[in-house]
């Protein structure tokens, strides 16, 4: 009987350690899969590469840790947040904006890179369509004819440029692309403030609360009363 009450001890003290667990494994994969975009999109764009004591590093890598990093800073700090504004602890409460707040910055860059990345794929998805297109080929006939109006022929180059690689996004794709990865990664933030189970109070927990909000509410009651007292004896003096 002893052994069966300590295993249920044991499960529940395990099931309140880990009560946070599964909304932390969700949010934590959406990240990932966010930071998939943001990864292949600073590969495709940093191709630079410098020398370290003899070592050849490119930057991309330390660029795509980075982004890594932060956004599961950003999900840790999320956490930390909701955690401290279920604490019944007043100092506890009042960091818990100050803590959101930087959850949201560390995100700046890893949404960055991920809006980046999502609208070059675009890009190179019209790039492909333009390659294969008539009008690629009239256009490329327009630009190497000499005999072609001169306007025809800027317009013609101008197009040409969609054939040429693409390293970075524009900002006409690059806008629509920033809203969407921000939107994203907004309400995965907010799943885990939302979702965030506070740890269940002990009995002295729950007893000092209450002996604490009883204590505040005679303080307040012994000043309205002083306040009411004090304003029936101005009133006397008065009259």
């Amino acid at each position: 009987m002893t052994k069966n009450m300590l295993s249920s001890a044991k499960l529940n003290k395990l099931a309140v350690a880990l009560r946070n667990l599964p909304i932390f494994l969700l949010t934590g994969a959406v990240s990932l899969c966010v930071e998939v975009f943001g990864t292949g999109g600073i590969f495709a764009s940093n191709p630079e590469i410098v020398n370290v004591a003899g070592v050849r590093i490119p930057l991309a890598w330390p660029e795509a840790i980075m982004s890594v990093s932060m956004t599961l800073i950003g999900l840790v700090l999320a956490g930390a947040a909701a955690a401290q504004k279920a604490d019944p602890r007043k100092d506890e409460r009042r960091r818990a904006g100050g803590t959101q707040v930087l959850a949201i910055l560390v995100l700046i860059a890893p949404v960055f890179y991920a809006a980046n990345a999502l609208a070059m794929s675009h890009m190179r998805e019209e790039q492909g369509a333009y390659l294969h297109s008539a009008s690629y080929s009239a256009d490329t006939a327009t630009a190497a004819d000499p005999m072609a109006d001169h306007e025809d022929r800027a317009q013609a180059r101008t197009n040409l440029i969609k054939a040429q690689r693409v390293t970075h996004a524009d900002l006409e794709h690059l806008a629509p692309a920033l809203l969407w990865i921000a939107s994203l990664l907004g309400c995965n933030m907010l799943a885990v403030r939302l979702g965030w189970r506070a740890k269940p109070e002990t009995p002295a927990q729950e007893k000092a609360r209450l002996l604490a909000a009883r204590t505040e509410k005679a303080r307040n009651t012994r000043e309205r009363n002083k306040l009411s007292g004090d304003n029936v004896a101005e009133f006397k003096r008065r009259a």
